[in-house]
This record gives structure tokens, C-alpha cells and sequence, in this order.
């Protein structure tokens, strides 16, 4: 999960790399920029309907879950058919701390 200042944050440095990106390749076509946005939500209730994005990524957050089967559950539920689900986490054992 994250906080409202993570999100102003997210915000504030997309927007300043956005507009220094814009005046690098003003010629180019929307899709070099992409269409981006941080949204503070719950990671187990994603406020998106069903199908929403082509793709959906987790860097070590899923292990933060209260039910981990119920986080996966959640981002193919928001992700569209065919899309893409990446999920990169630490894996701690009795072997390797």
C-alpha cells in the first residue's frame, strides 16, 4: 500500500520527467510518452473495473498481503485477457535468510 504523499510524489516527478521528455521528442507520437497515472488504492480491492489493463506488475509488495492467493486473484482480475501479470519478491527459507 502507499500514503497520499507517495502518491503527490509519483506524481510531481512523472509530471516534471513527462514535460522533460515532451520537449525531447515533441514530434513524436503519444505513444513514446505513454498514458500514465498513480492512483492510492488497496492492492487486495484494486478500485478498477474487471479487464481494465493489458498488464499489471508487482516489485516485492504481493508478500505484504493478508492472503497471498487473494492479491494474485486480484491483479488477473483487473488485467485483460491474454495480458501480462510480472511479480518479482524475495523469497526467504530456513536455508537463506
Amino acid at each position: 500500500n502507499n500514503n497520499a504523499y507517495q502518491v503527490e510524489r509519483a506524481k510531481t516527478i512523472t509530471a516534471a520527467k513527462r514535460a522533460a521528455a515532451k520537449e525531447a521528442v515533441d514530434a513524436a507520437s503519444p505513444s513514446v510518452l505513454g498514458d500514465c497515472d498513480f492512483v492510492k488504492g488497496d492492492f487486495m480491492k484494486m478500485p478498477f473495473e474487471d479487464n481494465t489493463f493489458d498488464a499489471a506488475y508487482a516489485i516485492e509488495a504481493t508478500c505484504h498481503a493478508p492472503v497471498a492467493e487473494e492479491i494474485y486473484k486480484e491483479m488477473l482480475r483487473v488485467v485483460k485477457p491474454g495480458g501480462l501479470v510480472a511479480i518479482y519478491e524475495w523469497c526467504l527459507t530456513d536455508k537463506y535468510d
